[in-house]
Order: C-alpha cells, then sequence, then structure tokens
C-alpha cells in the first residue's frame, strides 16, 4: 500500500507564510526550517502491518543532516495556512533520523514503530545542524514525491 501526503509544507522560524505549494521543501538547522507531511492511512482495517517506510527523494543540498523525524499530535494543520506561528504539536520523541544525503537518492525511513492502522499520520522533521536536505515535496515530480508505504500480511 503507498500513500501520498495529502499536506505537507515547509515552515521557517520568523516568516509569517509556508512553502506549501512549491515542488520541494528543506530542513535545516540555520536558518530554522522544518518540514511537516500529513498522510491518510486507509485500507489497514484488521490487516497485520508488517513495515512502514517513507521515502524521500533528495533533490537539494547534499550534508550531513538528512532530518530528524518526531510525529505530529495535533493533525487539524492545513498546508495552505500551516506557518512558524501556528504550527502543531509534536512528541518530543524522535522517531527516526536520517544522516548524510546526496543530491539524487532515495532516502527511506522507518517508522513501523508508530504508524498502526488506518487514520491520520502527521510527521515533522527537523535538524540541529546548520547543514540540512532539500526533498521533492508533494507537488513535485510525481515519479519523485514523498511516498509512505506499507507492507501488510
Amino acid at each position: 500500500m503507498t500513500f501520498i501526503p495529502t499536506d505537507d509544507a515547509e515552515i521557517v522560524s520568523g516568516r509569517s507564510s509556508n512553502k506549501g505549494d512549491e515542488n520541494e521543501f528543506n530542513v535545516d538547522g540555520l536558518p530554522t526550517e522544518q518540514i511537516l507531511m500529513k498522510f491518510n492511512v486507509a485500507g489497514v482495517s484488521s490487516k497485520k502491518i508488517k513495515s512502514v517506510t517513507l521515502k524521500l527523494y533528495c533533490i537539494h543540498k547534499s550534508y550531513n543532516d538528512g532530518g530528524r523525524f518526531r510525529l505530529i499530535t495535533d493533525n487539524s494543520w492545513d498546508e495552505s495556512t500551516v506557518t512558524w506561528n501556528n504550527r502543531p504539536a509534536v512528541d518530543d520523541r524522535e522517531i527516526a533520523r536520517l544522516g548524510r544525503v546526496s543530491i539524487g537518492s532515495w532516502y527511506s525511513v522507518d517508522l513501523t514503530s508508530v504508524v498502526t492502522g488506518d487514520g491520520v499520520y502527521g510527521f515533522n522533521v527537523y535538524s540541529k545542524s546548520a547543514d540540512g536536505a532539500g526533498y521533492v515535496s508533494s507537488e513535485g515530480l510525481s515519479a519523485r514525491r514523498p511516498r509512505l508505504e506499507i507492507e501488510v500480511e
């Protein structure tokens, strides 16, 4: 089963707007740029989940910190209106991390521990480093859009 984000955006500290309709989004520690993604998972029902993988295609910035992933706890946000000042609440626990990333490569993030069945799942990606990364967003080239892949039994 494969899901594309229903909403995704880049929010930047100090900005009252977002990058919710651009072909790429960035994660960086300086300036602080974070990625928000939301997926509506349906069709899992009573099936047993074997694995959940978020796949991202690096299109910009080849640096040391590909991002740290946290679960968004309030998924009422919308990509057209979310900003730094009204960003959704997140769980402080880091659920995954990407190290060095390179332009032109796919990266996989294991989210099996947090995606447990049907529902809306949001993810916040941030960096503690000024060496961030840029990925294709859901508005980008369809073959390189972010996707949540769920393998069920």
